[in-house]
């Protein structure tokens, strides 16, 4: 995982406008999962304070290249975006929802879930409303 810190005000309103486009130009697969994602698909959280992001492997390897690419800055803690390898390609064919790219619900939901704590509620709510995971 690539902890990058960056400013905003509104992280998936910037997301939107600044980082999801400079992604986009790069040609490589991307999405974004957990909280963020849950949001766009299903609001339930009233706040997004971290960024989950799927790159696609080669942006991963260059740390340097891919926190420039976010502007942003590599640190230990205090980060705004997590970036993870995208597990599998077929992750990154969720909606596009006001220009952010949304990694497929059931990957979310499953991100949510192994995050746990407040984020396994948001995965039942997303359960509830789009109809993604098992069923209970």
């Amino acid at each position: 995982m690539i902890r990058v810190h960056r400013l905003w005000t509104d992280p998936l309103e910037t997301f939107a406008a600044e980082v999801a486009p400079l992604l986009s130009r790069e040609g490589v697969p991307w999405a974004v999962t957990g909280a963020a994602a849950s949001t766009l698909l299903a609001p339930y959280l009233g706040d997004v304070t971290i960024v989950e992001l799927y790159v696609d492997k080669e942006p991963v390897v260059d740390r340097d290249r891919l926190a420039s690419l976010l502007k942003g800055r590599i640190v230990d803690r205090g980060h705004r975006i997590e970036v993870r390898e995208l597990p599998t390609s077929m992750s990154a064919s969720g909606p596009d929802i006001g220009g952010i790219r949304v990694a497929l619900p059931v990957r979310v939901y499953a991100d949510l879930l192994a995050t746990g704590g407040r984020s396994a509620e948001v995965a039942h709510h997303l359960r509830e409303t789009m109809n993604v995971g098992p069923s209970t």
